[in-house]
């Protein structure tokens, strides 16, 4: 990948803090975010995704998508 140049092409995540939480503790379970579901969107739960996404061989994004929380087995309410 080359260097990005403040596109606003990346998806914003604009989730409440409880589907946050969900999302991180199906990280923790892998095994792939360290510590505890805060329900806070950081660099951590970002770099986590990155790293799960590049796992599984879906598009890395860094952001949470559909296909990622379909991937998780996270269903959106």
């Amino acid at each position: 990948g080359g260097a990005s140049g403040g596109s606003s092409t990346v998806a914003v995540v604009d989730l409440p803090p409880d589907d946050i939480r969900v999302i991180q503790c199906a990280l923790i379970e892998r095994g792939i975010l360290h510590g505890e579901a805060d329900g806070v969107w950081g660099p951590e739960t970002r770099e986590a995704i990155t790293v799960y996404q590049r796992q599984q061989g879906i598009a890395v994004t860094g952001s949470i998508d559909m296909r990622t929380v379909s991937s998780l087995g996270v269903s959106g309410r």
